[in-house]
């Protein structure tokens, strides 16, 4: 089965990826649960793309491999079109966690800059094409290019991509509690990126 993504700089509005994933039978033995191309049409705005999740750690093992442990899941069948529609980011205070592809565009609806921004989750971002860089509330800015990786700490950030060209990412973003104050400057995404669409 042929896995790609949608070359960088491309027109074209589908975003394709292949999703594997592995699991235990009914045998006790593992095999791939899920091996898949999975399109999403006409991209997301905001450039996420859902590979996995759940809505508590730790993941009960074994597990089959075919339906992410989150509370909107059905059955296997319905996985792919399920993740396209399930929540960005886990919910702030739970235990869960979701993995994504990200795309800064060079031009994020319409700029080449996302707003500032937090959530009350801690991110692991693997640059895997391109480049981008991470503007923080305080003017501080690092550019990340492929084959570096940052740790986003629920802080106010922006992202800007000057490069002209698509960057991709891969991303790992963990649930977090919040025992302190917020940040005061950018805008809280948690909730608006933690509601399903209907």
């Amino acid at each position: 089965m042929k896995r790609y993504v949608r070359p960088l700089d491309s027109t074209a509005t589908d975003w394709v990826f292949g999703r594997v994933v592995v699991g235990t039978n009914d045998e006790n033995a593992p095999y791939f649960a899920r091996d898949e191309v999975v399109t999403i049409r006409e991209s997301q705005p905001t450039g996420m793309y859902p590979v996995w999740g759940g809505d508590s750690l730790p993941i009960p093992l074994p597990t089959d491999g075919k339906v992410p442990d989150l509370s909107n899941a059905g059955p296997a069948e319905t996985t792919p079109d399920m993740m396209t529609r399930a929540s960005w980011l886990p919910k702030a205070g739970s235990s869960g966690y979701r993995v994504f592809w990200y795309e800064f565009g060079p031009h994020y609806k319409g700029r080449n800059t996302t707003p500032c921004h937090w959530h009350d989750s801690t991110e692991i971002w693997f640059i895997a094409e391109g480049e981008v860089v991470i503007i923080l509330a305080s003017g501080d800015e690092r550019t990340l290019r492929k084959g570096e990786s940052i740790v986003v700490t629920g802080i106010d950030h922006r992202w800007e991509n000057r490069s002209g060209r698509s960057a991709i990412a891969s991303v790992v973003s963990l649930a977090s509690v919040r025992t302190g104050a917020a940040p005061d400057t950018g805008d809280d995404l948690t909730k608006e990126m933690t509601t399903p669409e209907a």
